[in-house]
């Protein structure tokens, strides 16, 4: 597991994301994407932040939080937030911890609150303490998505992006230890190539209501990218402005993968990495996928 070695008080958490298709470990329903309405009561899990299962994750709350990217050459006096250089920003594992500080909101040893605290100065209580990996729960359900070599598949995840950036898809062999032995320097090996320069978008409204499908013209990247030459698309028509009814309705961003001929057929699994721009956080998701030849 990388480690992040700065910690303090995280800043507001209000642009969550995460990866919702194909159908990650936590989807009981493994509904069609066409399909998916909010609340996306199918994506919660019985995790609980503090013992009580009136907080329940979402398929948004699996981050690294406060992370920013190494400045090995001192040429900056300000923090780097992770889309400054896509992919070279630590995070705490390739599937994201549940509420973004596995060590507690403060520095080590510092933060003396309950499980599942929330961290200060966060407005819409996204980031709290002490939860962990995503690999360290159990998902005795989690469905599987066959994935053909050299095939193109659809990929999709949900969020306002308001923390802007960009995000890349990747894939790393199962381990024999299972997810647990899960890294990101095996993810990292992997990164997905994605097919045209079309993005398609849908918002989906807290009444349960989703709206039409439109294209919009993507912005791939592989400048200044880790592994270098990996590909990344910046977040398209990120929602601006703090939470209301109008401003924080979600958006599902649906892209294009090519899956390389040259992967072994086998288990694999998916991670999705979102580098922020505007906050120093990774937001992630992982699902499984089969590779057949």
């Amino acid at each position: 597991m990388s480690s992040i070695s700065l910690w303090v008080l995280v800043p507001a958490v209000s642009g969550h994301g995460g990866l919702i298709f194909p159908h990650i470990w936590q989807d009981s329903r493994s509904l069609p994407l066409d399909q998916m309405l909010l609340p996306l009561v199918s994506l919660e899990t019985n995790i609980s932040r503090t013992g009580g299962l009136e907080k329940i994750s979402k398929q948004w709350e699996w981050f690294s939080n406060y992370t920013f990217v190494p400045d090995i050459h001192h040429t900056s006096n300000k923090s780097l937030t992770p889309w400054s250089a896509p992919g070279s920003a630590p995070v705490f594992g390739p599937c994201g911890a549940n509420g973004g500080n596995p060590g507690g909101c403060m520095a080590p040893g510092r933060d003396t609150r309950l499980r599942g605290s929330r961290c200060p100065p966060d407005f819409d209580n996204g980031a709290w303490s002490f939860g962990r990996l995503q690999t360290e729960y159990s998902f005795p359900q989690a469905p599987i998505t066959v994935w053909r070599r050299g095939s193109v598949e659809t990929v999709a995840w949900l969020s306002g992006g308001k923390h802007q950036g960009g995000y890349s898809y990747r894939l790393c062999r199962l381990p024999r230890q299972g997810v647990v032995g899960l890294t990101e320097d095996c993810f990292q090996r992997n990164p997905l190539d994605f097919v045209g320069d079309k993005t398609e978008l849908r918002k989906l409204y807290k009444n349960g209501k989703g709206g039409k499908w439109w294209t919009v013209r993507a912005q791939r990247t592989t400048q200044n990218t880790r592994p270098k030459g990996s590909q990344w698309t910046k977040v398209a028509e990120p929602n601006a402005g703090r939470k209301s009814a109008f401003s924080n309705h979600a958006k599902i961003r649906k892209d294009q993968v090519l899956v390389p001929l040259k992967l072994r057929p086998g288990s694999y699994v998916l991670s999705f990495r979102w580098d922020c721009e505007k906050t120093p956080q990774v937001w992630s998701g992982c699902a499984n996928i089969k590779i057949t030849p």
